[in-house]
């Protein structure tokens, strides 16, 4: 049930409640993509992400992070500031270029619903 693996995820704090069965043969078989989930888990300080998962069948990947508060800067442009560090990161880690989006989950319209939309 949707409501059941958000709960599960929401407790966790991480992204424990996300499984692919692709990603361990996808990581295996790149050296790069392994190497850019590396990167970005062991970034330097607090803003390495909690999870980075393959998304799909790859080649992306999804890094999962608790929001900081009270950096001194606005929600925005801290996860701008952060995906243009994890890109320089993994360019520098990896030699590989990587586009990084900042998201955010939307907030529920309703309990029990995945989005308002």
């Amino acid at each position: 049930q949707p409501a059941d693996l958000l709960a599960a995820f929401a407790s966790s704090g991480a992204a424990s409640a996300i499984t692919n069965d692709l990603s361990e043969h996808a990581l295996h078989l790149s050296s790069e993509l392994a190497c850019v989930r590396e990167a970005l888990l062991r970034r330097e300080g607090e803003r390495s992400f909690d999870e980075v998962v393959l998304c799909g069948a790859g080649p992306s990947l999804l890094a999962l992070s608790s929001p900081r508060e009270g950096e001194g800067e606005g929600a925005a442009l801290l996860a701008e500031r952060v995906a243009r560090e994890c890109e320089a990161a993994c360019e520098e880690a990896c030699g590989v270029r990587v586009r990084v989006w900042p998201v955010e989950f939307a907030e529920p319209a309703e309990d029990g619903c995945w989005y308002s939309g």
